[in-house]
């Protein structure tokens, strides 16, 4: 089973494209603090890239700015490329099933929390 749940903060605006066929694309970054402190008395934050489809990227980009705290929950994907200088890339991201939205940056008539899930995409 290949399941994550995160809960962290935006790092950036989400960044929508475009594919061949028209399928919107989003990435973004998402912040993520561990649970316990380390030798400083800091807690440690982990950035995970992910990456959203559809409705779901266009539901992120609306309720969603730089430092929004969210929810989300996927799956794990590890892709290689090759890069323009030739050489092979590895990327591991989350890919985003499902965003439960904490916090609002950009609009601030929506409620206080919403949920979009695979259930309610269009696809």
């Amino acid at each position: 089973m290949n399941k994550i749940i995160l809960v962290g903060r935006m790092t950036k605006d989400i960044e929508i494209r475009y594919t061949q066929n028209q399928k919107e694309v989003g990435s973004f970054d998402l912040a993520v603090n561990r649970n316990y402190k380390n030798a400083n008395g800091e807690y440690d934050t982990d950035f995970f890239k992910c990456i959203a489809w559809g409705n779901l990227a266009k539901t992120i980009q609306t309720y969603t700015s730089k430092g929004s705290q969210i929810a989300i929950e996927g799956r794990v994907e590890n892709r290689t490329y090759q890069a323009n200088d030739g050489t092979n890339r590895y990327v591991t991201e989350v890919v985003v099933e499902g965003v439960h939205l904490i916090d609002f940056k950009k609009n601030e008539t929506a409620t206080t929390e919403e949920v979009i899930g695979v259930d309610d995409l269009p696809f």
